[in-house]
Protein backbone atom coordinates (compact mmCIF):
# COMPACT_ATOMS: atom_id res chain seq x y z
CA UNK A 1 0.00 0.00 0.00
CA UNK A 2 1.59 3.14 -0.72
CA UNK A 3 1.76 5.86 1.95
CA UNK A 4 -0.18 8.43 1.14
CA UNK A 5 2.00 11.69 1.88
CA UNK A 6 4.79 9.97 0.24
CA UNK A 7 5.29 11.28 -3.32
CA UNK A 8 4.37 8.99 -6.38
CA UNK A 9 6.72 7.41 -8.19
CA UNK A 10 7.11 4.75 -11.19
CA UNK A 11 6.35 1.01 -10.13
CA UNK A 12 9.70 0.34 -11.30
CA UNK A 13 11.46 2.72 -8.97
CA UNK A 14 9.98 -0.10 -5.97
CA UNK A 15 11.87 -2.86 -8.38
CA UNK A 16 15.29 -0.40 -8.26
CA UNK A 17 14.68 0.46 -4.45
CA UNK A 18 14.64 -3.36 -3.65
CA UNK A 19 17.86 -3.71 -5.53
CA UNK A 20 19.94 -0.74 -4.27
CA UNK A 21 19.71 -3.46 -1.15
CA UNK A 22 20.00 -7.22 -3.12
CA UNK A 23 23.10 -5.54 -4.84
CA UNK A 24 25.19 -3.90 -1.41
CA UNK A 25 23.53 -7.14 0.55
CA UNK A 26 25.01 -9.26 -2.24
CA UNK A 27 28.30 -8.39 -2.58
CA UNK A 28 29.22 -8.10 1.49
CA UNK A 29 27.86 -11.48 1.76
CA UNK A 30 30.17 -12.74 -1.53
CA UNK A 31 33.15 -11.34 -0.02
CA UNK A 32 32.39 -12.50 3.25
CA UNK A 33 31.49 -9.29 4.99
CA UNK A 34 27.66 -9.86 6.19
CA UNK A 35 29.34 -8.63 9.79
CA UNK A 36 28.74 -5.03 8.31
CA UNK A 37 25.16 -5.50 6.97
CA UNK A 38 24.01 -4.70 10.55
CA UNK A 39 25.94 -0.59 10.48
CA UNK A 40 24.92 -0.22 6.93
CA UNK A 41 20.81 -0.18 8.24
CA UNK A 42 20.64 3.32 7.63
CA UNK A 43 22.42 3.96 4.67
CA UNK A 44 20.60 0.84 3.30
CA UNK A 45 17.20 2.79 4.42
CA UNK A 46 18.38 6.18 2.84
CA UNK A 47 18.84 4.85 -0.45
CA UNK A 48 15.86 2.95 -0.96
CA UNK A 49 14.22 6.22 0.33
CA UNK A 50 16.33 8.50 -2.21
CA UNK A 51 15.49 6.47 -4.97
CA UNK A 52 11.69 6.34 -4.13
CA UNK A 53 12.38 10.41 -3.52
CA UNK A 54 10.56 10.14 0.22
CA UNK A 55 11.49 13.04 1.66
CA UNK A 56 13.42 12.19 4.90
CA UNK A 57 11.12 14.40 7.39
CA UNK A 58 7.94 12.33 5.60
CA UNK A 59 9.65 8.92 6.28
CA UNK A 60 11.13 9.55 9.68
CA UNK A 61 8.22 8.95 12.23
CA UNK A 62 6.41 5.99 9.50
CA UNK A 63 9.68 3.95 9.67
CA UNK A 64 10.97 3.80 13.12
CA UNK A 65 13.96 1.76 12.36
CA UNK A 66 16.16 1.80 15.50
CA UNK A 67 19.11 3.60 15.43
CA UNK A 68 17.81 6.06 12.00
CA UNK A 69 18.85 9.41 12.61
CA UNK A 70 17.13 11.87 10.72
Amino acid sequence: MLHPDWPAVHSVAYEQATSFVHGTTLCRVAADRADELRELLEQLVEGQLAVLRVPASAAADELRVPGLQR
